[in-house]
């Protein structure tokens, strides 16, 4: 798993999230992609930055850009009971076919369980392509919490 997602895991502020070296700023093209990705996730329109963490309840989305291209990381915003069952699950969502050519890497972090996309600057994937990629990864994670509930309710 990407540093990136450890990082965005600990607090605001937190030193793991401060990076010594300046990033260079994001390309306009990639820009547009993340404004027109959080559009169509209905969010208030924010202004975008190389590393942003948003709440999707019960998910968290955390993007980074930097030269290789975009990282989407999709986890739950708290810890699960025993995540790495959830793994097998996860693990499934990493065929090309199932996120639309986008690679996609399951792991456990930090008890959460966690996808992360990865669509190459090369390619030319569109905000409609990394939307469908995000909705898939949410609806497992939400699927993941919703029996999660289930199993901790008396």
């Amino acid at each position: 798993m990407p540093a990136a997602a450890f990082r965005m895991l600990s607090k605001p502020g937190h030193p793991s999230q401060q990076d010594s070296n300046a990033r260079p700023p994001m390309d306009t093209q990639t820009q547009r992609k993340l404004e027109l990705l959080f559009e169509l996730l209905a969010l208030p329109p924010q202004r975008v930055a190389p590393r942003m963490r948003i709440a999707l309840a019960p998910c968290v989305l955390m993007t980074e850009v930097d030269a290789h291209g975009v990282t989407l990381v999709l986890t739950l915003a708290h810890r699960t009971e025993r995540a790495q069952r959830w793994l097998p699950s996860l693990m499934q969502t990493c065929a090309p076919e199932w996120s639309l050519g986008i690679p996609v890497r399951a792991c456990v972090a930090q008890g959460r369980p966690m996808l992360i996309a990865s669509p190459p600057a090369s390619a030319n994937f569109q905000a409609v392509e990394w939307l469908s990629c995000v909705t898939r990864m949410r609806r497992l994670l939400e699927r993941i919490d919703a029996q999660q509930q289930r199993e901790t309710r008396p």
